[in-house]
């Protein structure tokens, strides 16, 4: 870090976010995806250490079996556990347990200088604050603390419904809210009139 080159130096994981966050124009890019380790697991707590460059499909092999699963979904299995921090990323039960920063306990970061620090709620709160959802401008995390939820199962009870238009399917959300974990819409934002606002509707438990 030291020694980056004069244009800058950003931090690559997975390479899928929704935005340009992770492109480089004429500066150097440190590649995480091999800082892949799960360092250390706690069955009874559910903390889960690991590296920033463990991705959404190595959590699911290595806990799923076991009854355990990542508390946010990622719309891919390739996002980096570094990067769903960075990005604060969150999921179709968002209403329910928030975004992936919830359930974070502490960072290893790596400042510009070279220095790690650990960050977390109570120590180096700043640094905390300021790189979840940072989108890497702070540092590049190296390792992330975070809960693992228990599951019943390896699955879900998934069922959709056509919505008529904008009040249906918000009432159809507020609804669900008691009801199912996960909410998911699609509107036709090309509908007029009384059909504005109409779709389907993805409920999930």
């Amino acid at each position: 870090m030291r020694g980056a080159h004069a244009k800058g130096v950003i931090t690559y994981g997975g390479g899928r976010c929704y935005g340009d966050a992770a492109l480089d124009d004429g500066g150097q890019t440190i590649l995480t995806r091999n800082l892949n380790r799960i360092l250390s697991f706690d069955s009874v707590t559910g903390q889960v250490v690991c590296d920033a460059g463990v991705d959404f499909a190595d959590l699911l092999e290595r806990f799923l079996p076991e009854g355990f699963c990542f508390p946010v979904s990622a719309a891919t299995a390739s996002v980096t556990v570094g990067g769903a921090f960075a990005n604060d990323i969150h999921s179709k039960n968002h209403f329910a347990i928030g975004s992936f920063g919830h359930h974070v306990l502490w960072i290893d970061l790596m400042l510009a200088s070279g220095e790690v620090v650990r960050a977390s709620r109570d120590e180096n709160t700043d640094i905390f604050r300021a790189s979840l959802g940072g989108i890497g401008l702070t540092g590049t995390v190296l390792r992330v603390c975070f809960r693992v939820l228990r599951v019943p199962f390896g699955a879900a009870d998934a069922s959709y419904q056509r919505i008529a238009d904008l009040d249906d399917m918000i009432n159809t959300i507020d609804a669900a809210r008691t009801t199912h974990d996960f909410i998911f819409g699609w509107v036709d934002a090309m509908a007029r009139d009384g059909k504005m606002g109409r779709g389907i509707l993805e409920l999930g438990r």
